[in-house]
């Protein structure tokens, strides 16, 4: 309820959702103190958001799965279309999932709406089922319910492989979607200046070295990079 908001700071997910909510003006416009250049697209115009770490869209694959089937894992759109894939692949509903809208959006604004819609149709016929979370089909083709799920990047890692499930990843060559991790303060906070300490905090170095242990990709230069990301 924008009469009564019950947090401060909103903190994570990709930046669309910022943008809509920066639009119905519900983001409190704060410029952080920061020690680095970040990027005009890294940020709401006003201030309303700010990126902290990137991510990308990758392809998990069950490498137990791919033996039986005899194929590679797929590292293109196109690949996702072959008939080994056929009911053997797994992702979210892009209207409940940041991670799902953004592949469907940057698949439309790369291919154009007529051969993007077209695209996604032919990739629909291959999907086994959908999620509402955009993690959820990482676990998925872990536990070998399908051969592929389509996710970030980054929970590939830290869901899947890290875990010891038996996934290889990779990035589609023909195109990778990705996102803008941001974090902004909500108008009429009842902790406003917190939050802005909050927010400074989150773009040191210091902060952001600790989104390795995320596999984030983390938007401050001199920050670590996880050796996987």
């Amino acid at each position: 309820d924008r009469r009564n908001p019950q947090v401060s700071v909103w903190f994570g997910g990709p930046a669309p959702e910022y943008i809509v909510a920066a639009e119905r003006g519900l983001l409190e416009p704060y410029e952080p103190s920061l020690d680095h250049e970040l990027h005009s697209s890294a940020r709401g115009a006003q201030w309303e958001w700010t990126g902290f770490y990137a991510g990308v869209i990758g392809f998990a694959c069950n490498h137990q799965m791919l033996e039986a089937y005899d194929v590679a894992c797929p590292d293109s759109w196109q690949g996702l279309l072959d008939p080994a894939f056929s009911d053997q692949i797994s992702l979210a509903y892009p209207y409940t999932s940041g991670t799902a809208f953004i592949t469907v959006a940057a698949l439309l604004a790369q291919l154009g709406e007529e051969r993007g819609w077209q695209f996604i149709a032919q990739l629909d016929s291959q999907v086994h089922h959908y999620n509402s979370s955009g993690t959820a089909a990482v676990t998925q083709a872990g536990l070998g319910e399908v051969a592929v799920a389509i996710a970030f990047a980054h929970d590939i890692l830290k869901k899947g492989i890290e875990r010891g499930y038996p996934l290889e990843l990779t990035v589609p060559r023909d195109g990778a979607p990705t996102e803008i991790g941001a974090v902004a303060i909500v108008k009429g906070a009842a902790q406003p200046e917190l939050a802005r300490r909050f927010v400074d905090g989150l773009h040191t170095r210091e902060a952001q070295d600790l989104l390795a242990g995320w596999y984030r990709v983390p938007l401050h230069p001199e920050a670590t990079l996880a050796e996987d990301a």
